[in-house]
């Protein structure tokens, strides 16, 4: 396998992985939501949260990092 592939399947890995994180993070935004409106809890729990938008962050940053070194190898 070129260098090249193996970049571009990490690529589809990383988009893949996006949008399940983002999907996972809906979801507890919307958990917190519903805790919140039916009175369940006062205080959102945002630790959760704050993980899941990390893991996002850093999963989006690799993406972009793939797409530069793509571009990269296709240039050469």
């Amino acid at each position: 396998m070129s260098q090249l592939d193996d970049l571009i399947m990490q690529h589809r890995s990383v988009e893949t992985e996006i949008a399940r994180r983002e999907r996972e993070l809906n979801t507890c935004r919307l958990s917190i939501d519903e805790r919140v409106a039916t009175g369940t809890t006062i205080i959102p729990r945002h630790d959760t949260l704050t993980f899941l938008e990390a893991q996002l962050r850093r999963y989006k940053l690799r993406r972009e990092r793939l797409r530069l070194a793509i571009a990269r190898t296709r240039a050469t």
